[in-house]
């Protein structure tokens, strides 16, 4: 900035490297930045003119030699940042929405005579952020444009070796999300608690099974005359020449009655009845 020197009103530029506009629904550009007065220098080349902020969106994120062409910048400025009424440190909020057409954009900063200092650029968009609670893992959710009436949906997903229902999530622009998601683990694996609130599912030993979906139910040794070789058993396998209806998975495994032994015949008995006809 070399406005103490120069005759010719300033025109300096600084360019940001392509932002990509992920899943952004509106765009928050924060700057802070310190300026000169001009009000006590004389010379031209500090002028009442301002310190302006432009975004530039090209169709191509490729095309890195345009971003500092000013030329693609001067037909969408984006705010002001300061004015020559006095030096000092200054701070602007602005926001935009994203093109349709683009994935994202370039940050073009002009000085035409306050001859500013930029300190600071953060760029962001609203989001609501992920989180694990128990088996659930909730996503990112990008938050609607403010003040709009509009929800984006997103999906819980469950830890592995459990099953999931009513996994649907709705944010609205306010932050508040709907939904009740919930995840039971398989057959086979019980609920352990993870230290910073998760959780998993862990596989049952040899020797022991779960039959239902549940996390309340912890594994359980195999009932008599049953085993499981292998971990994540669901059902006990009865031992050989023992026997279990599939619909008793919690009983005990029984060996069929065998057959008869010392059996008795005995003459067949004739009890005689009186028939009366009426």
């Amino acid at each position: 900035c070399d406005y103490r020197q120069s005759t010719q009103p300033q025109n300096n530029w600084v360019f940001t490297q392509f932002i990509n506009y992920l899943e952004a629904t509106e765009v928050f550009v924060n700057v802070t930045y310190q300026y000169i007065s001009c009000v006590n220098n004389a010379r031209r080349g500090c002028s009442t003119l301002h310190t302006t902020m432009y975004v530039y969106e090209p169709e191509d994120s490729r095309s890195n030699n345009e971003r500092t062409d000013p030329a693609n910048y001067k037909s969408n400025p984006l705010a002001v940042l300061g004015i020559d009424d006095g030096e000092g440190r200054g701070e602007n909020l602005t926001m935009f929405k994203p093109s349709s057409n683009a994935n994202g954009f370039y940050l073009g900063i002009q000085d035409t005579g306050t001859c500013g200092s930029i300190e600071r650029v953060t760029v962001y968009y609203r989001i609501i952020p992920s989180r694990t609670d128990g088996l659930i893992y909730y996503p990112e959710i990008p938050l609607p444009p403010v003040e709009s009436t509009d929800t984006i949906t997103r999906t819980a997903v469950c830890a592995p070796h459990s099953t999931g229902f009513n996994l649907t999530l709705t944010a609205d622009s306010r932050g508040v999300v709907e939904g009740d998601p919930s995840c039971l683990c398989d057959p086979g694996y019980q609920f352990e608690s993870l230290a910073g609130g998760g959780a998993e599912c862990t596989a049952c030993r040899p020797g022991q099974y779960k039959p239902s979906l549940s996390n309340d139910i912890s594994c359980l040794a195999c009932p008599p005359n049953s085993a499981s070789a292998d971990p994540a058993t669901a059902v006990c396998s009865c031992d050989v020449t023992f026997f279990r209806p599939p619909s008793e998975p919690d009983e005990p495994c029984t060996r069929p009655p065998s057959s008869p032994r010392l059996a008795i015949t005995s003459p067949p008995i004739i009890i005689g009845l009186d028939i009366k006809v009426c």
